[in-house]
């Protein structure tokens, strides 16, 4: 079986080899694109073929020789594989299982539909949301939005231990403020092997501990309730843990957590609410122009 899995590989192999040549040789772009050229026999499963004709019209102008022997060995193989498997079902599917027209002509539809739908939203939807539609809205679904982790606003760093003046960044840390956070980032980018400063945004607490190796059992629940620089340290490293406010689990997120995610679900809404009334606006036009008939059932 390895044998003749081989042999067809290389009988692939030499054919595509020989037909991506051709194809060059004839450039795509005149003689093998012609309609009217049926090309050369590559591949052939039951009664359809696969020819040089069909391989040049998937091949992207200007491709070098060895990009299009790669193309055509895989397309050929796929080709090969996916008509097999089509055979092996018209054998075995009954006529009813076979009759796929009506599925056809809905995926068509839906298809052509949604296309169209994004052309228009592309051209004209103009969508305006505003501070105070996101306040409302949050204001509205806060019971919806509770947290599902705990958030920090603060700071996380990698110090190897072997750091310049590490005592005295520690001291900065512990009374950071906007007078010496540049200091502080320009010492931590220097020096740090990991920092993350996010003193006024809120961030998930898994994100700042996830740089804490797991068997220094650092005490996260106590680094949140004490607001003070947490510190855990191995043979190499010392990790610095600053939470200066935190909301935990369970609690309400804070509006400034969700602006981004309540913009999205305002937008999805305006979508939806002008594409409904762009179907309104076509069923009308289509109304005066007599172009839909109800008929009356018997």
């Amino acid at each position: 079986m390895k044998k003749n899995t081989t042999f067809a590989e290389m009988k692939l192999k030499k054919a595509t080899t020989g037909i991506a040549t051709l194809v060059m040789l004839l450039n795509i772009t005149t003689s093998c694109v012609d309609n009217s050229y049926e090309g050369e026999p590559i591949a052939s499963v039951g009664d359809k073929t696969l020819t040089s004709h069909d391989i040049a019209l998937i091949l992207p102008s200007n491709t070098t020789r060895e990009d299009s022997i790669v193309i055509v060995d895989d397309y050929v193989r796929h080709w090969v594989h996916q008509q097999v498997m089509l055979q092996k079902a018209q054998i075995n599917l009954a006529d009813e299982e076979k009759d796929i027209q009506d599925a056809i002509d809905q995926y068509r539809t839906a298809l052509l539909v949604d296309k169209y739908q994004r052309k228009v939203l592309d051209q004209k939807f103009q969508p305006n949301i505003t501070d105070a539609e996101i306040e409302q809205y949050y204001k509205d679904q806060s019971s919806s939005f509770l947290l599902t982790e705990n958030i920090m606003m603060g700071m996380m760093a990698v110090v190897p231990k072997t750091a310049p003046k590490l005592a005295d960044i520690r001291s900065k840390i512990k009374n950071i403020s906007s007078d010496n956070y540049s200091e502080i980032e320009q010492y931590l980018y220097i020096n740090a092997s990991k920092y993350v400063m996010s003193l006024d945004k809120w961030v998930t607490v898994s994100s700042m501990t996830q740089y804490i190796p797991k068997d220094l059992n650092f005490n996260e629940f106590q680094a949140l309730r004490s607001h003070q620089l947490a510190e855990v340290s191995d043979e190499n490293n010392v990790y610095m843990f600053l939470a200066n406010q935190n909301i935990m689990e369970g609690q309400v997120s804070p509006l400034e957590y969700l602006q981004d995610k309540i913009y999205t679900i305002l937008l999805n809404k305006k979508k939806i609410q002008f594409i409904k009334s762009l179907e309104g606006e076509l069923y009308n036009e289509a109304m005066m122009n007599n172009q839909i008939k109800y008929y009356k059932t018997k």
